[in-house]
């Protein structure tokens, strides 16, 4: 660089200026010094502005070689499309206006895009919305409103101003944080224009609970090809005629009659082709948990064949078993239960049906996991189910409820309740207390002859113990694989138990099979515990601790 400065760059600029001087007929050596700055200056400039010229030039055709500048104008404007649908921002812009700011190509093709414009935040501004409604052309429109950042003055205004479209709304998400009923109402008056495309409707208060009362506005709903309905915290009719034909639906935090239990499932009837179902912090009012639902007005089952996920969370425990009664459930879809509200005398045979016939994912179930909190004090426990690819299909989790801890109760009750699942493997996670049962463990155990692995994480040493054969007898027969992470228990212990399942075991019975393997995981094995084992069956060891299911 400093030979250029010293060697080349002076005689270029002197031509430059010799040039300038001609062509201006300016003599710089026969005029002022003032005279030949000004030329000086002039040749400057000149150079920088064809520089600057010619660098933009070469970053044009730069940027023309970039593979994205090659790709379609429709294709470029589709991958636009699927950057403006999320949540992305820089520099608090969204992220279509950032790509309409990239270059002049990228600009050209945003303003041409018109379902780039069509996701709407009404509470960014009405000047910022009217930009995108302009935009957006004639495409599909989805509007968010959340009243808590709006002036309740402007919500009438607002409410006229966005009916204007509502034959272009697709989805419309509505947040209403204040707990206000007025407010509540200005949310529902968005329900009374016909919205002939509307495909999604989201409304979430920050009510405690949606309670059925009157309501100030007529809700003359025309929305023919709604598909996706998500309520929170706000009661609406479930004669409504949005309530049918959906594909998704979730309730929470609302308040019912002891008999809309019965409604909830016609309503599933009127959805055949539901696919994701979830039922939420629901409140039965006007009956007791306890209290029995009239046998004649039960309906039939409910088949819902396209049905992928359905969630019940936090239902009293009645109407989790009466919704699952009447609920047929596909092989392949993943059904999750959440209970906090047990009783002493209840367990997973008060929660799900008597006749698991219906419920014809669980018959895909080959690996079941039971989990213990790891708590000092009160615990609580939940189920996961998986099949053979490893998807997750069933999920029960029981939280601890007044000082109540229902472990040693669902351990009980998982074989009677589950018994129809083919499973292969069982793992149990932090089964560390010395007090509860080993011989309810086992009759457990006993539910699933068709166990081949079992695996044990922190778990209390005699529940490994219990799995020796003896007297005649041993829980899972067909126990070939044993994997086990930091569970103390001693190693003359240890080898008792995988002698007693193999064939050096001369009294080992006739149906039982010998156990091949077995993997140990963790620090306290690794003292040549493997070894001890290995005259009995194929054993390794692992230094890290076991934490998935291996199979």
């Amino acid at each position: 660089m400093d030979s250029i400065v010293s060697d080349v760059a002076p005689p270029l600029l002197q031509v430059l200026t010799d040039h300038i001087c001609r062509s201006f007929s300016l003599h710089s050596a026969e005029g002022s010094v003032e005279e030949e700055m000004e030329a000086v200056e002039l040749a400057l400039r000149a150079f920088q502005a064809c520089t600057m010229q010619t660098l933009a030039r070469l970053r044009t055709r730069q940027n023309e070689l970039v593979p994205v500048h090659r790709l379609p104008n429709e294709l470029l404007g589709a991958i636009f499309v699927l950057a403006g649908s999320t949540s992305f921002q820089v520099s608090g812009w969204p992220a279509s206006f950032s790509i309409s700011q990239v270059c002049k190509l990228w600009r050209q093709v945003a303003l041409n895009t018109p379902r780039l414009w069509m996701n709407i935040d009404v509470s960014a501004g009405d000047e910022l919305a009217s930009i995108y409604v302009e935009r957006s052309g004639t495409a599909p429109l989805n509007l968010s409103v959340n009243f808590g950042v709006l002036p309740s003055q402007d919500d009438k205004t607002r409410e006229i101003y966005w009916s204007r479209y509502a034959d272009r709304w697709s989805r419309l998400s509505i947040q209403n944080p204040s707990p206000i009923t007025t407010s509540q109402d200005c949310a529902l008056r968005w329900l009374t224009h016909s919205a002939p495309i509307l495909e999604a409707l989201e409304i979430s208060t920050q009510q405690r609970f949606g309670r059925q009362r009157s309501l100030d506005v007529s809700l003359d709903i025309q929305m023919p090809r709604l598909r996706e309905v998500k309520l929170a915290g706000l009661y609406l009719p479930l004669t409504l005629p949005i309530f049918r034909g959906l594909t998704i639906l979730h309730l929470t935090r609302i308040m019912y009659t002891f008999m809309t239990a019965i409604s909830l499932l016609r309503v599933l009837v009127e959805c055949p082709a539901l696919e994701e179902l979830r039922f939420d912090l629901l409140v039965i009012e006007g009956g007791s948990d306890r209290d029995e639902i009239p046998g004649n007005t039960m309906p039939e089952i409910v088949d819902l064949s396209h049905l992928r996920v359905i969630t019940l969370r936090h239902l009293p425990v009645r109407t989790t078993q009466y919704l699952l009664v009447h609920i047929a459930i596909p092989p392949r879809a993943a059904l999750e239960v959440l209970l906090d509200c047990l009783q002493p005398d209840e367990d997973l045979t008060h929660t799900l049906p008597p006749n698991l016939t219906h419920l014809s994912n669980l018959f895909s179930v080959t690996a079941l996991e039971f989990f213990v909190t790891p708590s000092s004090g009160t615990r609580a426990c939940f189920l996961r189910g998986r099949d053979a690819a490893g998807a997750s299909l069933l999920s029960i989790s029981v939280r601890k409820n007044n000082n109540n801890a229902p472990v040693q109760r669902i351990m009980a009750s998982l074989g009677p309740s589950l018994s129809i699942m083919p499973l292969r493997a069982f793992v149990l996670h932090l089964y560390a207390n010395g007090r509860w049962s080993a011989s309810a463990f086992c009759r457990t155990l006993d539910y699933f002859p068709s166990i081949k692995a079992l695996a044990f994480h922190e778990c209390h040493q005699k529940f490994l113990k219990a799995l020796a054969y003896s007297n005649g007898r041993a829980v899972c027969p067909s126990l070939e694989a044993l994997m086990i992470s930091d569970c103390a228990i001693p190693n003359h212990a240890l080898a008792h138990l995988v002698w007693s399942r193999t064939a050096h075991n001369k009294d080992l019975g006739s149906g039982m099979v010998c156990l091949k393997s077995v993997h140990l995981y963790g620090p306290l094995y690794a003292d040549n515990t493997a070894a001890a084992l290995s005259p009995y069956a194929e054993a390794s060891w692992d230094p890290e601790k076991l934490t998935e299911l291996e199979e």
